[in-house]
């Protein structure tokens, strides 16, 4: 029996094939069993790939339903392997930008500076929250951590100021080069000298800073947190120091 439906009224439906057909089918099946077989030695990408390599195929295969399903049991198997693998991937990840960012926050807090720009190649957005949320708890240092997707070309940024960085007067005319945006740069200017820059120390502004270069697109503000994201990578140096120019003139 090669397929079997269930139909309205209790009745089902099946399908077989015999003789040549049949041996064609179990001989891809026993070909389906090799190549599961085989992707059980391998890891990471490669088992990702054999693993999606089988299931688009099989699903439509013409072979014994009960090998069908005794197959899809084994690559089940190979899919929680996958599914454990990155979950602990995520949670090594996690663990090493968290570490990362307290380690450079904490470099500055020693040379007494109020904040620090970094990066990672971490793409998972909650990880790289967790990460300036950290920092920003320590509540000695403001944070721009930057996020590298090389494979979708994607950067990503967050910032967080703690309550107690205390934001200076922008000065640096250095700044408006760096990120352009004298609009932008201006309307800062103006709510610092107006309210003072403890108004705006939700890092909006220098996420924006940061992201110039890209376009980026975001937003934030409660809880002194701010995030964006864009296209091109190849700007990453730009947007860096863009930031950096921003802190500068602000939090130095």
């Amino acid at each position: 029996m090669s397929a079997g439906d269930n139909l309205n009224g209790g009745f089902c439906r099946v399908a077989g094939i015999t003789r040549d057909a049949a041996a064609a089918a179990t001989a891809t099946a026993d070909a389906f069993a090799a190549e599961i077989a085989a992707a059980e030695g391998k890891s990471g990408p490669e088992l990702e790939a054999a693993v999606t390599a089988v299931k688009v195929r099989l699903d439509s295969a013409v072979i014994s339903l009960v090998r069908k399903n005794a197959l899809k049991a084994q690559l089940a198997k190979l899919q929680k392997v996958l599914a454990d693998a990155s979950k602990a991937a995520a949670v090594a990840n996690k663990a090493a930008v968290v570490e990362a960012a307290k380690a450079a926050a904490a470099a500055a807090a020693e040379a007494g500076v109020k904040y620090c720009v970094v990066r990672t190649t971490v793409s998972d957005a909650a990880a790289v929250r967790e990460a300036v949320v950290a920092v920003q708890k320590a509540d000695n240092v403001a944070i721009a951590l930057f996020s590298v997707d090389e494979a979708k070309d994607k950067l990503m940024l967050y910032t967080a100021v703690p309550p107690s960085v205390t934001l200076g007067t922008p000065r640096a005319p250095s700044f408006a080069p760096l990120c352009a945006g004298e609009a932008m740069l201006n309307s800062y200017r103006t709510r610092a000298l107006n309210r003072g820059l403890g108004a705006v120390s939700d890092g909006v502004a220098w996420m924006k800073a940061g992201m110039e270069a890209v376009s980026g697109k975001g937003g934030g503000g409660k809880g002194g947190l701010a995030q964006g994201q864009g296209q091109g990578v190849a700007q990453l140096h730009t947007c860096q120091a863009a930031a950096e120019a921003f802190a500068k003139m602000a939090l130095a």
